[in-house]
């Protein structure tokens, strides 16, 4: 309600046309000339508006706005459905099928499609990322793989493990890899 009553005010104090209201707020053209519509309507002053608390407002400005309704359905548990469909072990696992669990522990629950839409949302916020920026020189990123290699001795024939050490400079990503008999 801060954009009402920002554009009333430059409306009715500084006299500023729609379209300099327009530059000066940000909002839309056709919300800010709604708005000054309606304020003329009202038939209220500046005064009376700036007295008025945000639910008040509201109630002034959009009378024939019903008030928000808040589903009663219980919300499907994404991280399990996640989880189910990224197992390897359940190939036959489908989105339709984990809908119609679902459907049968809450059978006034979501139909298939807001179920796929809730789930997609869900997805979305799963796998973050971040840039990160090094400046050359100033970090150098090194561990062991945790894989190993075979080497073969071709004088005895004899196989030993060696572990694979790994370096990269964080600006660049130059990469450095050693194979040692031992982490040690």
């Amino acid at each position: 309600m801060k954009s009402v009553r920002d554009i009333v005010k430059l409306h009715s104090d500084m006299g500023l046309s729609i379209r300099k209201i327009q530059g000066a707020t940000g909002v839309a053209k056709s919300t800010v000339a709604d708005y000054v519509k309606r304020f003329k309507e009202l038939d209220l002053s500046l005064h009376q508006i700036e007295a008025l608390d945000d639910d008040a407002l509201r109630l002034q400005f959009f009378p024939d706005v019903e008030s928000v309704v808040v589903s009663t359905k219980a919300m499907p548990d994404m991280n399990y459905i996640h989880q189910e469909l990224k197992r390897r072990k359940k190939t036959k696992v489908t989105l339709y099928l984990l809908w119609e669990e679902y459907r049968v522990d809450n059978p006034d629950g979501y139909g298939y499609t807001q179920f796929r839409v809730y789930y997609r949302k869900f997805k979305k916020k799963l796998n973050p990322s971040m840039r990160q920026t090094h400046l050359a020189g100033e970090k150098l990123f090194v561990d062991y793989s945790g894989l190993t290699m075979p080497i073969h001795n071709q004088r005895t024939g004899e196989i030993d493990i060696a572990q694979i050490f790994v370096a990269v400079l964080g600006a660049s990503g130059y990469s450095f890899v050693h194979a040692t008999h031992s982490q040690k």
